[in-house]
């Protein structure tokens, strides 16, 4: 599978550049629902709580958006509290993240 490096590397970083704005309104839903993401390692029952519940009225396809949402909430946690970074996997295409923000 051949892919556009650059065009690839330029997602990633709009990928990474409208992860605040979305992190700040999964935290405004949640909060709706009572519960509070403070980007503790506590956030992630909590995400399995907020799945379950945001999930039940959405269509199929609209589930996988709210996957990668919860995910960015979840890499970020890992992220501040493991000191962790967000990166590109596009060297190996073997790789099984080839091609996503992990």
């Amino acid at each position: 599978m051949s892919i556009d490096k650059k065009q690839a590397e330029n997602d990633f970083e709009v990928f990474l550049t409208i992860m605040d704005d979305q992190i700040e309104g999964l935290k405004d839903d949640a909060e709706e629902r009572s519960i509070v993401l403070d980007d503790s390692i506590n956030d992630c029952e909590k995400l399995e709580i907020l799945f379950d519940d945001m999930e039940k009225n959405l269509l199929a396809q609209d589930k996988n958006g709210l996957i990668v949402l919860l995910a960015r909430q979840l890499g970020e946690v890992m992220r501040i509290n493991y000191g962790g970074r967000w990166q590109l996997s596009i060297e190996d295409e073997k790789n099984i993240y080839f091609n996503t923000p992990v």
